[in-house]
């Protein structure tokens, strides 16, 4: 059969690959083309960005998170809670109004991701003390994918104070299509500032664009 292309499927996301090729025929072998190279491409992580309680922002790192919207099938949202801002200044952040705007509630509630590949999640929660002025006064769960992940959090505490920014990190796996993070209240209401959700496992996967095709053209043997 006469083939004068090529094409390499199993790549890994942003290396570089260099080729040559020759050709044959009865005849007998060409001589090896030039040599070429091609990157591949890198996709996105699958990533969300929520302001919880509040309207669109922009961080100083340039991320967007985006409004706090309900949950509906298929999307992405919370289930339960409501809104409270404050006006006070955030200690220990350059990004006061993601701090300034939250989601709090006396009964568990909930933001679900639907439709999420199988993978790896880094999970930031973004949080700070409003109110309180004492460690033990406000404590929380969190829960992940069924599991406690955050044991009795007292933002007071870790943060350092009230009004002070923290924020919590974890990796989760996700299994199902859904990702359900549930905060719940121990004493006093709980409450969330933030969220940041990357697919961490998707961004490391071999690229479906394979490098150019590479062609190469036989001599003539007598």
């Amino acid at each position: 059969a006469n083939i004068t292309n090529y094409s390499d499927t199993v790549l890994i996301a942003g290396t570089t690959y260099t080729y040559r090729v020759y050709a044959f025929n009865s005849a007998g072998n060409s001589a090896y083309s030039n040599t070429t190279s091609a990157t591949t491409f890198v996709p996105p992580a699958l990533a969300f960005y929520i302001n919880s309680g509040g309207g669109d922002f922009t961080d100083s790192n340039n991320t967007l998170f985006v409004a706090d919207k309900p949950y509906s099938s298929g999307d992405f949202g919370f289930i339960g809670g409501r809104t409270v801002g404050i006006g006070a200044a955030i200690n220990g952040t350059n990004d006061d109004p993601l701090y300034q705007s939250i989601r709090a509630n006396n009964q568990p509630f909930e933001y679900r991701f639907d439709g999420l590949p199988s993978g790896n999640y880094q999970i930031e929660l973004y949080f700070t003390e409003p109110q309180v002025n004492s460690a033990g006064l406000r404590i929380m769960d969190i829960e992940i994918e069924g599991n406690i992940v955050f044991d009795d959090l007292d933002v007071f505490v870790e943060s350092g104070g009230k009004l002070f920014a923290l924020v919590k990190s974890t990796v989760v796996n996700v299994t199902d299509g859904q990702l359900n993070i549930e905060i719940l209240p121990v004493t006093r209401p709980a409450l969330l500032c933030a969220i940041a959700v990357v697919d961490e496992e998707h961004a490391a996967k071999p690229a479906a664009e394979a490098p150019e095709q590479i062609t190469a053209v036989p001599e003539q043997f007598d």
